[in-house]
């Protein structure tokens, strides 16, 4: 089984139209959904398309509405051994591929009707729009689904027993407060067992920057494969504050998360941390201090301004960020700890700077194209921007009892492409936001063949 399941269908189909390991051939999209122009690609991404055949690939083009899958350098080779059969593969682990998406909640879409109003009525009805979300996850067959804005009363009432038909198990944590809607981490019970899982609400009374009543999931997986069982992976999914004015709300959130993550990923206390990715709607833009601060690992806070840190808004009539940015009552350290009633009272000092070691990467590079244009991940009437992220803990050649390797990513689109679809809700994408898409090699140690992140 190949990444999740979509590796064998997608792999062995190129492998039978002769798969070009080079650029783009006129191609596997029809011409009614080939985005208008070709898009520049990183060089450590190699990326693969199919000729086309008349007939045969209309279903996988329609549901890939212009995007490609995008090989690491570790992910070609591993894919050619499994087509190949090959039994002496130098690939001791399991696989496993993972999807992100914020699917537009219903009572959020019907609150702000004023975004969609150039989209056509009936690609924002529940029901088609329903239609096609359980229409994408049965074409991508994620081992691993986190979604965000996942309505409360259409999990419970009816898509809870859908997505547990298709293999499932999940994990469900709502907003709180009077929201409707929440995060949903899903994974197939035939790649993982629950080990630990943990929701987490970011709301704390009395403090100011923890207000707001986004969530988050935390929770770590073991591999089921008899061979493989002792290996794990911490996955959480978060949905951060969309104010862009607030960023210092976003920030709390966020260390927040990383505190948890933290303490799910350190298993025992003598034993190595396990890898982890951490994925969701960020709300904040590649390159904006937020975003630096989960790649680079460490914040100067004080030095920037609340609206300043997601990159969403311009800096006027902005004002900088106190120290601390929590209070030591929630007993989370400048390093995104939880630390014990000890350290909070005798040994612990608050400083201006924020720090992670979660060696963190995007499994996307988020680099303008050619033409100028921008990846995006949404698209709607007040922002055309990326703020969905697969973020992975990479190789850093610390001992770990667990390693990531990325092989495949679905690619993104540009404003371009989701303009010349019509925007977004639209009749083949059922949100303002595309899923995100990416595969992964989880070992006990690191593969030969190592890809280092841009």
């Amino acid at each position: 089984m190949l990444v999740g399941r979509w590796g064998t269908r997608v792999y062995s189909l190129l492998a039978d139209q002769q798969v070009i390991l080079r650029g783009a051939p006129a191609g596997l999209i029809p011409p009614a959904l080939r985005p208008p122009h070709r898009r520049h690609r990183s060089s450590v991404w190699n990326w693969v398309r199919a000729k086309e055949e008349p007939g045969r690939l209309t279903g996988m083009a329609e549901n890939l509405c212009g995007r490609e899958w995008e090989f690491s350098t570790l992910g070609r080779a591993y894919f050619q051994s499994k087509n190949n059969n090959n039994k002496a593969s130098q690939f001791q682990g399991i696989e496993f591929s993972i999807m992100s998406y914020n699917i537009l909640a219903q009572s959020l879409l019907e609150d702000n009707r004023y975004l969609y109003t150039n989209c056509q009525p009936k690609d924002l009805h529940w029901d088609n729009r329903r239609y096609r979300i359980l229409q994408e996850l049965r074409f991508y067959q994620p081992d691993v689904v986190c979604v965000q804005e996942m309505e409360r009363a259409h999990f419970n009432n009816d898509l809870k027993a859908v997505f547990e038909s298709m293999g499932y198990h999940c994990i469900f944590h709502s907003r709180t407060g009077d929201k409707h809607d929440g995060c949903l981490l899903m994974f197939k019970r035939d790649k993982f067992r629950c080990h630990l899982a943990r929701p987490v609400s970011y709301f704390r009374p009395g403090v100011s920057v923890l207000d707001r009543d986004n969530v988050a999931i935390v929770a770590v997986l073991n591999a089921v494969n008899p061979q493989y069982r002792d290996l794990q992976v911490c996955i959480a999914t978060t949905h951060l504050l969309f104010n862009p004015r607030r960023g210092e709300i976003k920030l709390a959130q966020l260390v927040s998360l990383f505190a948890e993550v933290n303490q799910a990923r350190q298993l025992t206390k003598d034993s190595a941390p396990i890898s982890c990715i951490i994925c969701g709607d960020f709300n904040s833009l590649p390159g904006s201090p937020l975003y630096q601060f989960v790649t680079d690992g460490s914040l100067q806070y004080t030095n920037v301004t609340k609206s300043e840190l997601s990159g969403q808004e311009d800096n006027r009539n902005s004002t900088f960020i106190d120290a601390p940015l929590l209070p030591p009552s929630l007993a989370i350290s400048d390093c995104c700890n939880f630390l014990d009633k000890s350290e909070v009272e005798e040994m612990f000092t608050f400083g201006t700077e924020l720090r992670h070691d979660l060696n963190l990467s995007s499994v996307h590079q988020h680099k303008c194209l050619k033409n100028g244009q921008r990846e995006v991940t949404t698209f709607h009437g007040r922002a055309q921007e990326t703020v969905d992220y697969i973020f992975f803990s990479h190789d850093d050649h610390n001992k770990k009892s667990s390693y990531l390797s990325p092989l495949a990513r679905l690619s993104l689109l540009c404003e371009e492409d989701l303009e010349y679809l019509g925007g977004l809700p639209n009749k083949l994408q059922p949100s303002d936001h595309i899923p995100l898409f990416a595969s992964f090699f989880l070992s006990a140690q690191p593969p030969k063949q190592t890809l280092t992140p841009n």
